[in-house]
């Protein structure tokens, strides 16, 4: 019996083996067009705010824009039984009789018709994983609808989630999608080996990108996402959340053409808007831009 499950073990770790440099190969030949690649890749958090009351509002965004952010992350719940978006990092609060509790609680369509198509969103989808088949294709088709009315939105909208499968259908609709990673200490002998599985995973699912926690500068003793993992993505996107606020770190991360997108902090309102990779004559022209705005307001 021993030696039968070793031999399972053994084919199946040489099958994902050879499934991963199959993907690796694949993945070389991506140019990944269809991700955020823009020069300004530090986005806000929950928005900027005096209090965590104000997070995830949208004062707290518009401070964030006013403030240079190009987009945003957001956190939002979906409520199958009104079919609605509600914009919150807890669950969704109700009464005893499963009502929603707050009637006026802030919902994704108003956030986005609000900002328009301005500005790019990082959406995590907090249930996107604990919801029915059926309550998925709904709350796609109500996406479908909400960007309908928002010409252009939709190229800048990125679902984000832990599970490749459920975000596949996503994908599928059309919508961009972000495979949320959660990644083990380096420490951990099959850190890499769950690597491989998360990049066999997003190629065969037709993700966008990738998100991993910026952990090793907190953490040095035992980090996560480390130089030797950062390799093993180097052909993959990455949106890198909690990175610390470190002027060094952030230079370096600009440098990067992976890095795409980067929220500075964990459950901190930061402003590092000014610190990007755009060329000087682009930051001037957008500091004339803002000013003359500024002045017509």
């Amino acid at each position: 019996m021993k030696k039968l499950i070793l031999g399972i073990v053994v084919v199946v770790a040489v099958s994902i083996y050879g499934l991963n440099r199959y993907v690796e190969k694949q993945l070389d030949t991506m140019a990944h067009t269809n991700a955020y690649n823009e020069c300004h890749k530090i986005w806000s958090a929950r928005g900027l705010y005096p209090t965590r009351s104000e997070e995830n509002t949208i004062a707290s965004f518009q401070r964030a824009f006013d403030a240079g952010a190009t987009g945003a992350e957001v956190d939002f719940f979906y409520d199958p039984g009104s079919e609605t978006f509600y914009v919150t990092h807890n669950d969704i609060i109700r009464n005893p009789d499963g009502s929603i509790k707050d009637p006026n609680a802030l919902t994704l369509e108003q956030l986005l018709s609000h900002f328009g198509n301005q500005y790019y969103w990082w959406l995590d989808y907090k249930n996107l994983g604990r919801i029915s088949d059926e309550q998925t294709q709904d709350s796609i088709k109500r996406l479908q609808v909400i960007a309908d009315k928002i010409p252009g939105i939709k190229d800048k909208l990125y679902i984000e989630g832990s599970n490749p499968l459920m975000l596949s259908v996503y994908t599928q609709a059309g919508f961009k999608t972000i495979l949320a990673l959660d990644l083990l200490p380096a420490s951990n002998p099959l850190s890499e080996y769950l690597v491989n599985l998360y990049k066999i995973a997003y190629y065969f699912s037709d993700i966008t990108v990738v998100a991993s926690r910026a952990t090793h500068r907190v953490n040095p003793d035992n980090p996560k996402y480390t130089t030797r993992i950062q390799e093993q993505f180097s052909n993959i996107p990455i949106f890198l959340f909690h990175t610390p606020d470190d002027p060094e770190y952030l230079q370096e991360l600009m440098a990067d053409p992976l890095v795409r997108v980067i929220l500075v902090g964990a459950g901190q309102s930061i402003d590092r808007f000014d610190v990007h990779n755009c060329p000087v004559e682009q930051t001037a022209n957008n500091l004339q831009v803002k000013a003359s705005s500024a002045s017509k307001g």
